[in-house]
């Protein structure tokens, strides 16, 4: 190879790597989007009567477009300590969540807190709509 060819192959090669970067930098933020938190709903949760385990009452969830995830936050005394699960028409959809836990997204008509642990009442969760940002 002569010393043009050499440096048009190096120049094709240095370029070839580069374009390899750059698109690697676009995949990588395609893969890994950024959310916004957007508050959808706040479910008070009253003490139950003294045998009973504490339930929330039915509500809605209306999403965002562009809504992957759902964050679950509670508020008050211990929430921390605070567990429950998520029923969703009738079925539990999740099990076990905790302060600041996300979950993912659901379709269903009407949702319910049940079997809530460890906490204090009354109880107030927020739920969070992790939403995709526009770029």
């Amino acid at each position: 190879m002569t010393g043009a060819g050499r440096f048009r192959t190096r120049t094709a090669s240095l370029g070839a790597v580069a374009a390899l970067l750059l698109s690697g930098q676009a995949v990588l933020a395609h893969n890994n989007p950024q959310f916004e938190e957007t508050l959808i709903q706040t479910v008070a949760v009253e003490a139950p009567a003294a045998a009973e385990t504490a339930n929330s009452e039915p509500f809605e969830l209306s999403y965002p477009p562009r809504t992957a995830e759902l964050v679950w936050k509670v508020s008050g005394d211990k929430a921390d300590a605070v567990q429950f699960a998520v029923e969703a028409d009738s079925r539990t959809v999740a099990a076990d969540v905790r302060h600041g836990q996300v979950t993912p997204r659901v379709k269903a008509g009407q949702f319910r807190l049940v079997d809530i642990k460890g906490a204090s009442f009354p109880l107030t969760v927020e739920v969070f709509a992790n939403v995709i940002a526009k770029k």
